[in-house]
């Protein structure tokens, strides 16, 4: 039998993966990177052995895929040998290319924003495509059945229509006049199933056009411009021009393309290579390369790389990268250098077979699957730049197959011809028996695994964030846990288990507020709203809110100032108690098995928190900004964990870095430092807040001198002083930034330097009415009238009300005028 040496990359890879999931014993420490520092930093258990993948679920769940690709790969091989066979095939996938593109086709053109099918909402992002919830993944997709459509054709054209004999093309005719001799006996020649197949390229290629994916057109034009090169030199047909007009054109369009990229995503939407908020993947990249050194030779484990990448980056983490969305880069983090090399093993045995395929086959069944290799590994070697997808189950079953089909014909085609070629490995049919056994005992664990988790994935809705007293009552909670903890147990999936953690907490909060509402202080609340629904729903919501956890450690920290008793009582309740204890555990099983999520450690930390581990707390708080320590939200977090537990001087730089990231955060923070809000928080001392948990930001410097310490003469100046510093060390150069050093100067008193500020602006903006006006008043105070009165005079040539103005006009006017007549008097 034909054995397909794309057998062995993949083989390869399937190996690394489980090497990766072994926990190593201290002589193999060498294969680590930071592995063992995470796992001993971040798991619960610090004795538990390490392994290379820092996620093993996800390790085991990207093996189960290639397990799946091996068993495709395999089965691509066996199953489509004849020419009929090859058809079949062929006109399958194109048939699907062809209704996958217009059912997105007519989508886009009723499309209902961030719905799939008209219906679903896209909770996490993208934009969907046909069946794809990412319109990138769709084209990767495509690209496979347009390899196909392209692969009939060569099958399908040698067949004529006419019985006649074929034109003769001289080359003494003239070049235009041979292509339009043979233009018109090429379609002449025409029949259905030619035409369905030309058809059918231009639905598929249409569809990708209208996915609006940049790389996947860029694919789409660079992988058939590769296939005409590649045809036009193996083949060397008569009929030249029907390599070269066609490839002008692909060419012609794949440099406007290119290089017109961010002229056409304007035109069209502004037309992204990824469904992410903004396309900065390489800034992404560059701060995860030093991952590629950190994790050891193997990488940090397939299918790590959403947990991986978050310690190294720099911006605020607006967006989290599940994907490297570039398949090279994904494959040199997850399985370092090894395991790229093994990746770009398998690309170049793919390119072997399908260049063989193409320059030694004779039959135009065998050029034909040459063609569609050639097209098929072009497109797809580039689309893996832009996030082709192999990480979607469709997208890695129809390449496999389509491999394993490739391969097939390649190394049979070495097999039959006379001269020897290394594309001829054949084994006995007793080694494919056994390998076929070993791969049905593999797909059916796989498949019974997948089917578990399909279940826990069921069950695992709607999101916890979205969890409510009326989506999500008691009853309902108990009965999904019944459901759910069978599961969780069996097949201890982080995923699994994080929900079944999050709907612990949930009906801790149940409880909770059932117990409240029954208390005679919430019912004469109630009483107290009468029949306004609207009153009443807003007394539901705030009791509501006050089950947070967050909330629920604040009132703890609250009740340890006030009283221990009821402190005690408090934490004894039922409902805190089992609820929470439970939901830790299962927080903790979850990050044994990755212990880089940061989210799962933001949890734990609430909930021992509220539980009363003070220090323990503080550990898991710490460990999930080493993991995530762009992210905005994680420092707002701590840093109320910190101010609830009366501990303003930890909070100090976690709201400082908060407030780096998202500036426009500021009004509200100061709020609560400042206790201004109805939570039970401490005020933070003015000195801290200004001087260590405001970022050097001299706006927000000056807003909190001008809004919050205004009646602090002292604190005021320090703030501004603070501010005045940074700026003199930074430099200012902008309007903007003159004009607030204008501002800080005059709330400082020192009204000569606003002045000075003020008229540097001015110099750049003249007209600035509001800034001259200003220095007009300062002008007038420092007694400067002349000064004061040319600027106001240009206020008022300029504005369409100068009425307003003319009173402080004559003011000035009669001192200029007091002050001349008192000079002269005085020399007189």
């Amino acid at each position: 039998q034909v054995f397909p040496y794309l057998f062995f990359p993949l083989a390869i890879g399937i190996c690394i993966g489980l090497i990766q999931l072994v926990e190593l014993p201290s002589w193999a420490s060498g294969l680590l990177g930071r592995q063992a520092e995470i796992y001993s930093t971040f798991s619960s258990d610090s004795a538990a052995g390490a392994s290379i993948s820092v996620n093993r679920d996800g390790t085991l769940h990207h093996l189960r895929l290639l397990s799946i690709a091996l068993a495709a790969l395999l089965l691509g091989c066996r199953y489509f040998r004849t020419r009929r066979d090859i058809m079949i095939l062929l006109t399958t996938m194109t048939a699907n290319g062809v209704a996958i593109s217009l059912f997105g086709i007519i989508h886009r053109l009723t499309d209902i924003p961030g719905r799939m099918f008209w219906t679903f909402k896209i909770t996490l992002g993208g934009t969907a495509f046909g069946p794809f919830v990412n319109r990138n993944n769709a084209c990767g997709y495509l690209l496979i059945c347009m390899a196909c459509a392209i692969g009939l054709l060569p099958i399908l054209m040698p067949a004529r229509n006419t019985t006649g004999p074929k034109l003769i093309l001289s080359s003494e005719i003239p070049f235009w006049r041979q292509v339009s001799t043979a233009l018109v006996q090429f379609i002449a020649e025409l029949n259905a199933r030619k035409m369905a197949v030309l058809i059918a390229i231009v639905l598929i290629g249409t569809g990708m056009i209208v996915s609006m994916s940049r790389g996947g057109v860029l694919a789409m034009l660079f992988g058939g411009a590769v296939t005409i090169i590649a045809y036009g030199m193996a083949r060397q047909p008569k009929n030249s021009m029907f390599v070269f007009i066609p490839l002008i054109l692909l060419v012609g369009l794949l440099i406007g393309f290119a290089t017109l990229g961010e002229g056409i995503s304007e035109r069209f939407e502004k037309i992204d290579l990824v469904d992410v908020e903004k396309d900065n993947r390489v800034e992404h990249w560059q701060n995860t390369w030093p991952a590629t050194k950190d994790f050891g030779i193997l990488g940090s484990g397939l299918g790590s790389y959403s947990n991986a990448h978050r310690g190294y980056r720099i911006k605020p983490e607006l967006t989290v990268f599940h994907y490297a969305e570039n398949q090279y880069f994904q494959a040199l983090v997850e399985a370092g250098w090894i395991g790229l090399g093994v990746y770009f093993v398998a690309w170049i045995i793919a390119i072997q077979s399908a260049s063989h395929l193409l320059s030694k086959g004779q039959s135009p069944t065998t050029i034909g699957v040459g063609v569609m290799g050639t097209f098929l590994i072009a497109s797809e070697a580039l689309a893996s730049f832009f996030d082709f997808g192999f990480y979607i189950a469709a997208n890695t079953l129809a390449l496999a197959i389509m491999f394993g089909f490739l391969s097939y014909h390649a190394q049979a085609l070495g097999g039959r011809l006379k001269k020897q070629s290394w594309l001829r490995f054949h084994v006995h049919n007793y080694a494919i028996q056994a390998i076929v056994l070993v791969m049905f005992g593999i797909i059916s664990l796989t498949a019974y695994d997948l089917y578990t988790r399909s279940n826990i994935q069921r069950l695992s809705t709607p999101l916890l964030t979205l969890l409510t007293r009326e989506n999500m009552p008691l009853e309902a909670t108990d009965k999904k846990l019944a459901q759910l903890m069978p599961l969780v147990k069996s097949k201890p999936t982080p995923k699994g288990l994080n929900y079944a953690a999050g709907l612990w907490v949930h009906r801790c909060r149940l409880e909770l507020f059932n117990e409240m509402i029954e208390t005679q202080e919430f019912k004469t609340n109630l009483a107290n709203a009468g029949g306004d629904e609207g009153t009443r729903e807003k007394i539901f919501k705030k009791l509501w809110n006050t089950t947070h956890l967050q909330r629920l450690q604040e009132n703890i920290t609250y009740l340890t100032r006030e009283s221990k008793y009821e402190l005690a009582n408090f934490k004894s309740k039922p409902a805190i108690n089992k609820n929470l204890s439970m939901a830790a555990q299962l927080l903790s099983y979850s990050i044994d098995a990755a212990p880089m999520q940061p989210l799962p450690h933001q949890r734990l930390g609430q909930i021992i928190a509220v539980l009363g581990e003070r220090s323990e707390a503080d550990v898991h708080f710490e460990n999930t900004l080493k993991l995530a320590p762009a992210n905005p939200q994680f420092h707002n977090v701590a840093g109320l964990y910190y101010l609830q537990s009366d501990r303003p001087e930890k909070a100090a730089p976690h709201l400082r870095r908060y407030l780096e990231l998202r500036p426009h955060r500021f009004a509200l923070t100061m709020a609560l430092v400042t206790a201004r809000t109805n939570r039970s928080i401490m005020p933070v001392a003015p000195a801290i807040i200004s001087q260590q948990i405001i970022p050097d930001d001299p706006s927000m410097l000056y807003k909190y001198a001008i809004s919050y310490s205004s009646d602090t003469p002292e604190l005021r100046n320090l703030a501004l002083t603070r501010a005045v510093n940074i700026m003199e060390e930074n430099g200012y150069h902008s309007v903007e930034e003159m004009e607030l050093m204008g501002n800080i100067r005059k709330l400082q008193g020192k009204k000569e330097a606003a002045i000075e500020s003020y008229s540097a602006m001015l110099r750049i903006r003249p007209n600035n009415a509001k800034v001259r006006m200003v220095r007009v008043n300062l002008l007038q105070e420092t007694g400067q009238y002349e000064l004061a009165l040319e600027d106001i005079e240009k206020v008022i040539a300029k504005s369409n009300t100068p009425e307003k103005y003319r009173k402080q006009e004559r003011q000035l006017r009669d001192l200029v005028y007091a002050r001349e007549r008192n000079q002269r008097s005085n020399n007189q």
